[in-house]
């Protein structure tokens, strides 16, 4: 993944259902208020029956890549209409949908795909895909729920939330989603959870000796990640939001009215119940808004580093929180 100030390639993955159509609309706009170039891309397979038959000498049953450009094209002409069509470059590929959304955003910034696709003519895009893609993809990933399942996404993108537990991948999903924010001009909420256990209270009134209290240390650990992710003076920018609770319920509850929820990959093994595993598992099943998945760069040169302008962080501050309290992690 490259780190850029926002998107400048935008791949969305069509199949001809209306869940992919309303993906690709949802990357339009992107595209639009970024500025960035957007692909149409369609996977198509030949069926055994049919592959038999054209090895029999029979000759194909369906030119299935003619029916595939078809799919592709009319879901661009209903999403942007025919004067949008020279603004999206419809691709068509030969192979298994993953793979193939895989190899077009190898060199992308943004993948977009809906979470229900077809289930007749062509190779769908269900849910089996973009879980695949959630945990490979190639870069940042945006899933759009079904319009049955979460509210229509707005026409502009006002309100950003990003699950943050402290961790490197939830600090690049704090950068991705404030370079979201500035491109859009939306508010940004940088949101942490966290579950006190059941500890015997101290002399001091704390629990479990902690002179801060696990509220107060997750308050601490969040503003110290903000910073640490962005530097003091955009930190004073982002609405900093800490819950009590299990992750996925209160994400799903601060997402309501959000137009993008932006979650690391990976979180916290030391933080309780964050980003990695089951809760981006189950969130990109059922997104309550569109949902963007930050994976983990691969490459050493572009992996999250604290702000320069911050100090080290002691034992004595937020890190306490992970020796004496849980957060969320994935």
């Amino acid at each position: 993944m490259r780190p850029r100030d926002t998107a400048t390639r935008i791949v969305a993955g069509v199949d001809g259902s209306q869940a992919s159509v309303h993906a690709l609309r949802w990357a339009w706009r992107q595209a639009q208020s970024t500025g960035a170039t957007l692909s149409a891309v369609i996977a198509w397979d030949q069926p055994a029956h049919d592959a038999e038959a054209a090895y029999a000498g029979v000759g194909p049953l369906v030119d299935w890549e003619g029916a595939a450009r078809l799919h592709v094209e009319d879901s661009i002409r209903e999403t942007v209409g025919e004067d949008g069509l020279p603004g999206v470059t419809p691709v068509v590929t030969w192979g298994r949908p993953a793979a193939v959304l895989m190899e077009a955003a190898a060199d992308a910034d943004l993948l977009v795909v809906g979470t229900h696709g077809h289930q007749g003519l062509l190779g769908t895009l269900s849910g089996s895909v973009s879980l695949h893609l959630a945990h490979h993809a190639p870069c940042p990933l945006t899933i759009i729920p079904s319009p049955r399942d979460a509210r229509p996404p707005t026409s502009r993108v006002s309100k950003i939330v990003v699950g943050v537990d402290g961790s490197p991948p939830s600090l690049q999903a704090l950068q991705w989603a404030s370079r979201q924010a500035k491109a859009t001009l939306a508010r940004l909420e940088a949101v942490m959870v966290y579950a006190s256990p059941n500890q015997p209270i101290s002399p001091t009134g704390a629990p479990g000796g902690n002179p801060y209290g696990w509220r107060g240390n997750a308050d601490l650990k969040l503003h110290h990640a903000v910073v640490d992710a962005l530097g003091y003076q955009a930190a004073k920018e982002v609405t900093q939001t800490v819950l009590e609770g299990h992750a996925l319920p209160a994400l799903i509850a601060v997402a309501t009215d959000a137009d993008m929820l932006v979650v690391g990959s990976s979180g916290h093994g030391a933080l309780a119940g964050m980003l990695l595993g089951s809760v981006s598992t189950r969130l990109s099943e059922h997104p309550p808004c569109p949902l963007t998945i930050i994976r983990p760069s691969t490459s050493t040169s572009h992996r999250t580093r604290p702000h320069a302008n911050w100090r080290r962080r002691t034992r004595s501050d937020a890190s306490s929180a992970v020796e004496h309290g849980h957060f969320w992690r994935p």
